[in-house]
């Protein structure tokens, strides 16, 4: 069994109270279990069973102020499976045996090394999570920065992984279990911001950031309208300061990484700012990522005269 010491015994018997009807193997999965997790860090267990469970899909509750994710994965659909996405194929590597005999847990490891990895479903659950994540993160300039920043950092990594796998086309096998780690100054600045030991300290090293350069380079002779978006959003939050500008200047250069990465076909916002006449809504304006097709979810007008439209729709 893994020796896990992140939390004290009334984690642990909580946790082992939702799980005790389960039959199978609890395992520790994600930042905690790869040992590269921060004081922001969820928690993320899933349970390798023989069998039908009672947990069907994943539950999502909060034990002793930490948010946990609990998922439950029959062992039996991926042996038998033709193919895996990346993730599928990825998380018994990465497991820690938390409770369980690791019967199924070993029986996973020898019968998935090898499988086929299939990059088109991989590719799909990448994007979709990554829209999803700049969503969150989008809205965490007015509601909960440390949230934000482990979305962030979350779209850094997989666009990394993106690239990894579908533009330089390295063997999927070859980096599994797959470990995240940044490779150059944005994903390296984010990264120190995740790394905070405290809400305190990462609200001091918000307001301490000075994007100038990263913002040059990443938009050219687009950061005029690039700053103009950032203003409107600090408008929309209702409150301005060192830290919404700088949290909102961060957010608009991971957005900027993740479509030229992804979604090139995608225009980029402040093409959409150009071609609208600058009338948009920027707070609720976001990329909207569907199975095969990624479009802009552009908000125009304020209060009740918003409205919404489709921009720049290509498929992916």
């Amino acid at each position: 069994m893994f020796r896990f010491k992140g939390f004290g015994v009334g984690f642990w018997r909580d946790l082992l109270r939702r799980v005790e009807e389960l039959n199978g193997d609890l395992c520790l999965v994600g930042s905690y279990a790869r040992g590269d997790a921060s004081s922001m860090s969820d928690v993320d267990f899933v349970v390798f069973s023989e069998g039908e469970a009672k947990l069907k899909r994943t539950e999502i509750f909060c034990i002793n102020d930490k948010m946990v994710t609990l998922f439950f994965v029959r062992a039996a659909d991926l042996l038998m499976a033709e193919s895996l996405d990346f993730y599928s194929a990825n998380n018994p590597f990465e497991a820690r045996l938390i409770c369980g005999e690791g019967k199924m847990l070993n029986k996973l490891r020898s019968g998935l090394r090898g499988k086929r990895i299939d990059l088109d479903a991989t590719k799909r659950l990448i994007c979709g999570t990554a829209s999803a994540r700049l969503l969150s993160s989008l809205s965490d300039v007015a509601l909960d920065y440390g949230e934000g920043i482990r979305s962030m950092r979350a779209c850094l990594a997989k666009a990394r992984l993106y690239a990894k796998l579908l533009k330089e086309s390295v063997e999927p096998w070859s980096i599994i279990p797959y470990n995240y780690k940044p490779e150059d100054e944005l994903e390296s600045l984010v990264e120190r911001l995740y790394r905070s030991k405290n809400y305190s300290e990462l609200s001091k090293r918000i307001g301490k950031l000075d994007l100038t350069d990263l913002v040059a380079k990443t938009f050219h002779k687009h950061v005029k309208t690039i700053d103009k978006a950032v203003k409107n959003i600090i408008d929309d939050v209702g409150f301005a300061g060192k830290h919404v500008k700088n949290y909102t200047g961060l957010y608009m250069l991971v957005e900027e990484r993740v479509r030229s990465t992804m979604w090139e076909g995608l225009p980029p916002r402040w093409k959409a700012i150009e071609e609208l006449n600058s009338k948009i809504t920027h707070y609720y304006t976001f990329i909207n990522c569907t199975e095969k097709t990624v479009e802009w979810i552009v908000s125009t007008g304020k209060g009740a005269d918003i409205k919404l439209k489709e921009y720049g729709c290509t498929t992916f």
